[in-house]
């Protein structure tokens, strides 16, 4: 009865130790994309009708909205031309070149692809239709209309 009552225990016990015991494994979830990703980059691209350079710096934000399946971003920036290429001298005495800085009103329409090299680097490049305010440099009246800009840049999301 002894040796009966061992084995009923052996036996009950054995499948209590054998192997591993089992591990419950859960996958986290993913990381929820933050709703509004701050940015800070530059561009260097350039004016085809005007035949120059033109560079941006920029501060914004990736926003949570999307328009059609395209995302929406929103930023300030401050772009830089010299006009280097703009004849005026048939305005000025005797041919004579002259240098003036002007700042003018601009806005812009802009459409582009980005490679997000890690989460805090991008770059980007794309096409964009630029309107530019009319100047007077010096007294002269010149026509800035608008411009197609081809641009590539880099942005540091934080």
């Amino acid at each position: 009865m002894k040796n009966k009552l061992l084995l009923i225990t052996v036996a009950l016990a054995l499948p209590a130790m054998a192997g591993e015991p089992a591990q419950v494994t859960t996958t986290p979830a993913p990381a929820s994309p933050s709703l509004w990703s701050w940015f800070i980059g530059g561009t260097a691209g350039y004016l085809v009708d005007a035949e120059e350079a033109y560079y941006s710096g920029q501060v914004g934000v990736d926003t949570p909205w999307n328009v059609g399946g395209w995302n929406v971003a929103m930023y300030a920036e401050v772009g830089y031309s010299e006009a280097d290429n703009l004849d005026i001298d048939a305005s000025v005495p005797n041919g004579a070149r002259v240098s003036d800085d002007a700042w003018v009103f601009t806005t812009s329409v802009f459409g582009g692809l980005v490679y997000n090299v890690n989460p805090a680097f991008e770059v980007f490049g794309g096409v964009r239709w630029i309107y530019m305010d009319d100047t007077d440099i010096r007294g002269v009246n010149v026509e800035l209309s608008d411009d197609v800009l081809f641009e590539a840049g880099l942005r540091f999301n934080f």
